[in-house]
């Protein structure tokens, strides 16, 4: 791996994103663990999201190879969370042909650094319940299991990473 740069992505980089978000979505699907309906991450279904800036962008080099959504308040999955005091990661998501070189850890480790530079307490996502080997991939960078959640048909297990253990 060369130096990872990662920027907040913008309206110009939305087939980017998307594409990084298909590949990983149509690479799931061919190992029979799908995560994401492709049309869900399509360009026209994340546009809104990556032209408010929403989306950070990962390249090595020039090369893009992941991507994550960052928010401050996700009223659906914490809904007990008060806005502005943690962080939300949503569709990490590592290009295929990045795989097996950390490259979700990196990412996850960008934004900690983001959200303890932004002064906020604690890193949370959710991962779908059952999924071991997914959520294997973020207990592995240090985030521990908070609790489960039901979106209607859907169940996740809720983690959560206290910034305080975040290196700097």
């Amino acid at each position: 791996m060369g130096v990872l740069d990662v920027t907040q992505a913008g309206s110009a980089d939305v087939e980017v994103v998307a594409g990084i978000l298909v590949a990983a979505a149509q690479d799931l699907i061919q190992r029979d663990q799908k995560l994401w309906a492709v049309d869900g991450v399509s360009a026209n279904a994340i546009a809104a999201d990556v032209s408010a800036g929403r989306y950070w962008l990962a390249r090595d080099a020039s090369d893009p190879v992941g991507v994550f959504r960052y928010e401050t308040c996700d009223p659906i999955f914490w809904p007990e969370v008060t806005d502005g005091q943690s962080a939300f990661l949503h569709k990490v998501a590592v290009h295929p042909s990045a795989r097996g070189r950390d490259m979700a850890q990196h990412l996850l480790a960008f934004a900690c650094k983001l959200a303890k530079d932004k002064g906020l307490r604690d890193v949370r996502l959710d991962c779908i319940s059952g999924r071991p080997k997914l959520r294997s991939v973020y207990e592995r960078f240090g985030f521990r299991y908070h609790s489960p959640w039901r979106v209607g048909a859907l169940h996740v297990d809720r983690l959560v990473f206290p910034l305080e253990r975040a290196e700097s």
